[in-house]
């Protein structure tokens, strides 16, 4: 057998295959770079991390949440400040990266405070009950509770 018409013939299989495979589809809907519209304009204050309540710390800061009109949240991490971009449809929500400043407050502070960063950006999602905002992992666990300040 020719070689030219072997090598056509596996071609014309191959796109014979990838034309019978019906693509995936997405299991989810893409985020949009927004704020879900509850959460606009609104201010928060972590009442749980991780299932306990923030420390107390003399030099530490409330651990703080806002998001803005558009797609960016700030904060404080007990520390520092804090912005990143949000984007969010329906109950789904990921935020970050996150940037935040430098300096230390101390190793119990800044532990924390990078326990918060990590864990706003694992959310993947978010519930409202009432003046209770949580924000939730990919498999519908609690990772931070925090209580409306406005």
């Amino acid at each position: 057998m020719d070689t030219r018409l072997f090598l056509g013939i596996l071609i014309v299989l191959a796109m014979l295959l990838t034309a019978c495979v019906a693509p995936t589809p997405s299991a989810t809907p893409a985020l949009t770079p927004e704020i879900p519209g509850p959460l606009v304009n609104t201010r928060w204050a972590v009442t749980l991390l991780g299932g306990s309540p923030p420390a107390a710390f003399d030099a530490g800061a409330p651990l703080t949440l806002q998001f803005g009109g558009k797609d960016t949240v700030v904060g404080s991490g007990g520390c520092t400040s804090f912005r990143g971009p949000v984007a969010g449809n329906d109950a789904k929500l990921a935020l970050g990266p996150l940037g935040a400043g430098t300096a230390s407050c101390g190793e119990a502070v800044d532990r924390q405070e990078q326990s918060y960063l990590q864990a706003l950006q694992a959310a993947t999602g978010y519930s409202l009950d009432g003046d209770e905002l949580f924000l939730l992992d990919a498999a519908g666990q609690e990772l931070i509770r925090l209580s409306k300040t406005d």
